[in-house]
Parts: structure tokens; C-alpha cells; sequence
């Protein structure tokens, strides 16, 4: 097999609006047989690496050196309204254009049209025209959707049919090659299971980004870790035996870096004792009862305390350097709730209907102080319906809700102004955004330049800083990051807010539920 790589050297890119270095001398190869996973922190860089990969953003220093062309996940479709036999026909190779142009020449009978019609055939074939429907059906099928889909449009579609079908459309373009961010979302955890069936058995590779753990253990043979700007650590293994590594790994550079501090505290004040002494002694030498005896050796401390202060110094620089590198983890706190309700919310027997269809159908809720209920389901099922109505018709002066939409949306705005036209502390909610891995800087960045994993952080922040007595949360691990997903989960365990919330993150949902509502 020839070993085609993806070869990045030296790579340097920053965005400008603010400034933010990104990547700094980076060094990686990636071989494009591989069933990449990537993975990182929010705003780390995955998205944009996959971005400089694919050509995408261009303004970069260095090089990135590979063969063929890139189709890129999630992608905009132009043209909503044509059916889904269509639409992935023309994304696979214009198949359905030519087969117009192929019924057309043939009704026309010059020599002309003929001779276009041979053209045009001649490409039909020799692309795969004549198995290509034969190809669209097993697809289909293999992610778990029926045949009847390829002819409903694609723009009455749900959340999940369409990221489906726009990972079909990926895999039937033979000549490009994956990159993946993020196809976990708006999919239900049954989705999630089909789909990472679905990729597991391509044959082909490609890179990946997502945040769900039972995904990337299925999907992945190889993980990129990126580290930090100039880092990153790449290991063939299965996902969770990564992060169970990666895990012990941080834990015993915590326990070096706290060692580290001790030894920059007593190597400090080692130093200041030693240089106090060597000046004590140089005061005497000046005084009254000078024999030589005392100057000489003054003197001789005097250079032993600047020699050693060079020394010590730089050992303590080394150390410094390397306590910085190991990141300061402050933990998400949720505020008490001030209210003294012990019944948080009863609905009894609840329909919602669209048109003729029913969605929910006698739908029957209690949530208590310290509740965690999550709502799970297929797509389409209503949980979202439950959620919205639960707000439109929830009034109560003693209770606050802090409701987090499955879909944010922030307008053109730097992140400061648009805090303070909601009235908050900008230097109070700068420090707590420090707990969701966000440092004071993004407070000058504006809101449409946040990575979605930013953005979400950005969400959850402002809903927990609210200090909610009941918290509404529709998706919220959206794009999050796993050791922030971990962070909350360890917060929620330990601070027992009242929660009821629709996600597709099966091991979040068990791990912090008190109850499960199927729907």
C-alpha cells in the first residue's frame, strides 16, 4: 500500500482579530490511511487545523504538504429543496446533471447532439454513473435510514437525517479525502451508535473531531492529542485507554508541579538568607575594627553570594518555566439556591401538537429541589417541544430558571460590551469564566469569532453565574470539550443543582441523572 501523508512543518498561524497564536512551529505527519481522531481542549485548534488542512484558511507560515483534494464536515448545501436522491447524485459527481444532459441529447437527433451524448456518457461510465444508485441505496441503509428518504426534500429533513445524509455525501466522493468536526451534534444516542457503526467500517480514512467518548472509542485506530501551540502527542490506541493514560499522566505531573513550587519557595528563601549573610558580613568589614582579616573574607562571601545567586536564579527560572506549562485548573461552582420552594414544577398530562400530528402525548412531569432529570429520546420525539413549552408557560416570582437553548446564537458583538449592556461584572465574570478554561483576554473578542466549544463555554457560564435556582438545559455538551464535560459533571455531583435537561451523551446522562424520562 503507498503510505499517503498529510505532512505539517513548522507551522505558525495566529488570528489577528484579537491577536491569538494558534499554532507556533508545529510538527506533525499524519498518514491518511489512519481513522484519525483529534482531539484537545476548546480553542485549542481543531477545527482550525483541520481548516488549514483543507486548505480553507491560507494565511499561515510554514508548510503543509499532502496530495489530493479535501471535502470538509459540516458544509452548507446550496439548493434545500431538491430530493435527497438528487442532492447526493450531484455532491457525489454531478451524476444526476449528466443524466439530464444524456435524456437530453438523446432526444434531439443531429449529428451534434450525438456526438455530445458519447461525451457525456463516456464520463457517466467511466465515474460509476451506472452503479451509483445501487451505491446511494447501501449507504442508506448502512446509516441506519430508510430507502423512502431519497425521495422527501432535504430541507423538510430533521437535525439528524441531514448530518446523515451529509456524511453519505462525504464518503461517495472517492477522490477526496474526510475531514470530520463535530457530526455528533443534534444526533440521538441511538444516531450516534449508527453512525459510528457507519464510519468503523469505511474503508477509507480520515480525521475527526468530537467529544463524545463511546463515539471516538468505535470510530478511531489513531488519536492526536494537541497539546498545546507547538505540541501535540500521537498514540495508536483505543480512546478511553488514552484518556485512562492521559489522565494518570496529569496526575503525576500535578503532584511535580506542587514539588516544584516547594523547592522554588526554599530555594528562594535560601537564597535571600545567603545573600543577607554575605551583606551583613560586608556592612562589619567597613567598620571601625577592620584588620583585614574580616574584608578579606567579606569578600570572598560577597562573590560566593553572587555566584550563587546566579545559580540559584537561573534554577529558579528552570523551574518557574516549568510550572507554567502545567495549566492551573479552577473548578466550576454552582451558587446555592436561594429559594426555599421544595416543588419545582408539575405538568400533567401534556400534549403538544404540530398541525395534525401529535408530538407529545399525555406527558407527565414532577421536578423537586435537587432534581436532575434528564430527558432522552430519538430525534423528533419532543423533547425540545417539552423544553420550549416549559418556558413559555413557566411563571413563578420565587423560582429563577436559567434556560440554555440547544442552538446558540450571538450577534455581531465584542464579548465586553455585549456583558455589559446585560449589566454583569466584567471583572467578576472574567474570573469565573477561568473555571470553563477561558482566560480574560476573550472578553475582547467578538462573539462571532468563538469556536462553538467557546461558545457553548460562553452559554454555560452566563447560565451558572446567573445563579439559577432551576436550570433549563437543552444539549448542552454541544462541541464541549471532555475535561471540561468531566469538570461539570464533578460540579453538578458535588453542588446538587436542580436540573432538567434533554442530551444524547449517554455516559453524562448516567452518570448525573437522578431520573431518566424516556420519550
Amino acid at each position: 500500500m503507498i503510505i499517503d501523508k498529510i505532512i505539517i512543518k513548522n507551522l505558525e498561524f495566529s488570528y489577528e482579530f484579537p491577536y491569538k497564536t494558534i499554532f507556533e512551529g508545529l510538527n506533525l505527519e499524519i498518514d491518511k490511511n489512519w481513522k484519525t481522531v483529534l482531539t484537545g481542549k476548546n480553542g485549542r485548534g481543531k477545527t482550525t487545523l483541520l481548516k488549514l488542512i483543507g486548505g480553507e484558511i491560507s494565511n499561515y507560515n510554514g508548510e503543509i504538504i499532502n496530495k489530493g483534494t479535501f471535502n470538509y464536515f459540516p458544509y452548507e448545501v446550496n439548493d434545500e429543496s431538491l430530493e435527497v436522491r438528487i442532492l447526493l447524485k450531484d455532491l457525489a459527481g454531478n451524476f444526476f446533471q449528466m443524466e439530464k444532459l444524456i435524456e437530453k441529447y438523446l432526444q434531439e437527433s443531429d449529428e451534434e447532439a450525438l456526438i455530445k451524448y458519447g461525451e457525456v456518457e463516456e464520463i457517466y461510465r467511466n465515474s460509476g454513473g451506472y452503479e451509483i444508485d445501487a451505491i446511494i441505496e447501501k449507504e442508506i441503509l448502512d446509516i441506519g435510514l430508510k430507502l423512502d428518504i431519497l425521495y422527501k426534500k432535504y430541507q423538510i429533513l430533521s437535525g439528524g437525517e441531514k448530518t446523515k445524509i451529509k456524511l453519505i455525501a462525504l464518503f461517495l466522493q472517492n477522490d477526496k479525502f474526510p475531514l470530520i468536526d463535530e457530526p455528533t451534534n443534534h444526533l440521538d444516542i441511538f444516531g450516534r451508535e449508527i453512525v459510528a457503526k457507519y464510519l468503523k467500517t469505511k474503508n477509507k480514512g480520515f480525521i475527526c473531531v468530537s467529544h463524545d467518548e463511546n463515539f471516538l472509542n468505535e470510530i478511531g485506530n489513531h488519536i492526536i492529542n494537541i497539546h498545546n501551540r507547538s505540541s501535540v502527542e500521537i498514540k495508536k490506541a483505543e480512546f478511553s485507554n488514552f484518556r485512562n493514560e492521559k489522565k494518570l499522566r496529569e496526575e503525576k505531573e500535578f503532584e511535580k508541579n506542587e514539588t516544584l513550587k516547594k523547592e522554588i519557595k526554599k530555594k528562594t528563601e535560601s537564597f535571600r538568607e545567603k545573600c543577607d549573610w554575605s551583606f551583613e558580613a560586608e556592612d562589619k568589614k567597613s567598620g571601625a575594627f577592620d584588620k583585614g582579616f574580616m574584608g578579606a573574607k567579606a569578600a570572598r562571601l560577597m562573590q560566593k553570594a553572587k555566584n550563587l545567586e546566579k545559580r540559584l536564579l537561573k534554577d529558579i527560572d528552570d523551574k518557574k518555566s516549568l510550572v507554567e506549562n502545567f495549566e492551573k485548573n479552577y473548578e466550576i461552582k454552582f451558587f446555592e439556591s436561594r429559594t426555599k420552594v421544595k416543588n419545582f414544577l408539575k405538568i400533567d398530562k401534556l400534549n403538544i401538537s404540530f398541525g395534525k400530528k401529535n408530538i407529545v402525548e399525555n406527558f407527565s412531569l414532577d421536578v423537586e429541589r435537587g432534581d436532575r432529570i434528564a430527558l432522552i429520546g430519538p430525534n423528533g420525539c419532543g423533547k425540545s417541544s417539552v423544553i420550549k413549552k416549559i418556558i413559555e408557560n413557566f411563571h413563578s416570582s420565587q423560582i429563577k430558571i436559567s434556560y440554555i437553548e440547544q442552538e446558540i446564537f450571538y450577534e455581531n458583538e465584542i464579548l465586553k460590551d455585549y456583558l455589559i449592556r446585560q449589566k454583569i461584572d466584567l471583572s467578576e465574570f472574567g474570573r469565573f469564566l477561568a473555571s470553563f478554561d477561558m482566560r480574560g483576554e476573550v472578553l475582547y473578542k467578538n462573539l462571532l469569532e468563538f469556536s462553538q466549544g467557546e461558545k457553548r463555554k460562553i452559554a454555560l457560564a452566563l447560565s451558572i453565574y446567573s445563579r439559577g435556582d432551576f436550570y433549563i438545559w437543552d444539549e448542552p455538551l454541544n462541541f464541549l470539550d471532555l475535561d471540561l464535560i468531566e469538570k461539570l459533571e464533578e460540579a453538578i455531583l458535588r453542588d446538587k443543582p436542580t436540573i432538567l435537561f434533554v442530551e444524547h451523551d449517554i455516559n453524562f446522562v448516567e452518570k448525573i441523572a437522578t431520573k431518566i424520562i424516556k420519550l
